[in-house]
């Protein structure tokens, strides 16, 4: 019997970085832009990942919609069978009364609805990436909340958690 070989798809290695030490409203973080230049390096000089198709947003330039015109952007350059790597290192909100979740950008404001980027719509854009696999870390809070969909699940967790207390 001939033995089946399963050859998986050869596409591009992409890598979207997003880190935030400061904030326009909430204070300051430390080493998570330092972490990310860390992780950039070494994926681009060790692994397939050209610079060409390296898109970085830390600080000020991480604003909620550069983060969306950057995912916007890889929809555009990327096909089925590309790879995307996201990381995200900075701030995660979880709103007290709605217990949605949420990631911030530079600009992001917690005292109205905009600017805040919901974990549940993120998720939805990520899912719609053209990409053959999709790898996403998130070093902040609250970010079992982009795994969990199920309110049961966080309504348990919220019981356990005091809500994020940012200035």
């Amino acid at each position: 019997m001939e033995e089946s070989k399963h050859i998986a798809p050869r596409g591009s290695n992409y890598l979207l970085v997003i880190a935030l030490n400061r904030f326009k409203n909430c204070r300051p973080l430390f080493y998570t832009v330092k972490d990310a230049q860390d992780l950039t390096k070494s994926l681009t000089s060790y692994f397939d990942f050209p610079e060409h198709n390296v898109i970085r947003l830390f600080n000020e330039r991480a604003t909620h919609v550069s983060i969306w015109k950057a995912l916007e952007e890889l929809s555009r350059r990327m096909n089925e069978q590309d790879n995307l790597f996201i990381y995200y290192g900075g701030y995660s909100f979880l709103k007290e009364k709605t217990r949605e979740s949420c990631l911030m950008g530079y600009d992001s404001n917690l005292e109205g609805p905009f600017g805040l980027i919901y974990h549940n719509v993120l998720i939805e854009r990520i899912n719609n990436l053209p990409a053959n696999h999709i790898f996403l870390v998130v070093n902040t809070g609250f970010s079992n909340r982009l795994i969990h969909q199920d309110p049961q699940i966080i309504n348990a967790e919220w019981e356990e958690l005091e809500p994020s207390n940012l200035p």
